[in-house]
């Protein structure tokens, strides 16, 4: 979607700029950032608004975010004076806590503190965010030596580092993939994120039809091996213990469980994690369309 639809947009696609941290229970801090693309978006009432896909640099894309136009800010001076600052201010919260010897966990705070002065004055009251009481309590903490500052650093960069490493070992899980779905994945990859190309949409062979025809699959291979006579001793004797005794491989009842359980994990998963940026832009266009409507809403419509 694009400024055609007569929504101005106060930033552009490419353009370098300042966005606020998207996680509201973190440190309230300024990242370097990029707008990678613009579109019409929606409020919580329904009203149009300009939104912004944001890639914060030194970031894997996978952490691209969608922002609204209050949470970017221009690269300025005087922008890059309140990045500063609200930089400091969460270093000293965190050392006023009694975690002055303990390493910071404040994701892009130490890209800023490189750039931060030994010595810089704040304005007074240009670029406030709290209340005079609050500011003359964290004047004290404020105050931060060269030699804190270079410790400070170091800690968050180690900080980073080790926290980084940490979860990617912990959500490092391995999956043997055939090559034909890794040449699909390898090809969605590059014409999705290099050329921009969408998929199709509905699909004719959707999530729900292989599912199904899986299914069916299972379904007759079990019932052409139901009147097959056990081969082994050990089988005979299962069967014998129980006349209602079905194997797991040949109970259709579990199998459709099982497939259900993939389709919910699919639905759930599906704008979480399973689309590029550029998708959930069309995912989010999608599902807010009438022309896809559920299941029980197009019956009942139907049945008028």
């Amino acid at each position: 979607m694009s400024a055609s639809e007569g929504m101005k947009f106060k930033f552009h696609s490419g353009e370098k700029v300042l966005c606020f941290e998207p996680d509201p229970t973190k440190a309230r801090v300024l990242y370097d950032a990029k707008i990678v693309d613009v579109i019409v978006g929606k409020d919580e009432k329904g009203r149009k608004i300009p939104e912004y896909l944001i890639h914060f640099n030194g970031w894997n894309r996978s952490w691209d975010r969608w922002a609204a136009e209050d949470h970017v800010l221009r690269d300025t001076d005087e922008n890059r004076r309140l990045q500063r600052k609200l930089a400091r201010k969460a270093v000293a919260r965190l050392r006023s806590t009694g975690r002055k010897k303990k390493r910071c966990r404040l994701p892009g705070v130490d890209s800023v503190l490189k750039s931060l002065p030994v010595e810089e004055k704040d304005e007074n009251g240009e670029n406030s965010i709290s209340s005079s009481s609050d500011d003359s309590g964290e004047e004290k903490d404020e105050e931060i030596s060269e030699g804190s500052d270079s410790e400070e650093k170091t800690e968050v960069k180690e900080e980073l580092e080790l926290q980084t490493k940490k979860e990617m070992e912990e959500r490092t899980i391995t999956i043997d993939i055939p090559e034909v779905l890794k040449k699909q994945l390898e090809d969605d990859c590059y014409y999705i994120n290099r050329r921009k190309r969408l998929v199709k949409l509905p699909c004719q062979t959707n999530i729900i039809t292989i599912l199904e025809s899986y299914v069916k699959h299972f379904a007759i291979n079990a019932a052409f091996s139901a009147n097959e006579r056990p081969r082994h001793h050990h089988a005979m004797v299962h069967a014998n213990m129980n006349v209602h005794y079905v194997p797991a491989e040949k109970n259709v009842d579990l199998c459709k469980e099982m497939v259900d359980g993939l389709r919910i994990t699919f639905d759930y998963t599906l704008p979480l994690v399973l689309l590029y940026p550029y998708e959930q832009a069309q995912y989010k266009k999608v599902t807010s369309s009438k022309f896809f409507l559920p299941i029980k809403e197009s019956a009942t419509n139907t049945n008028r």
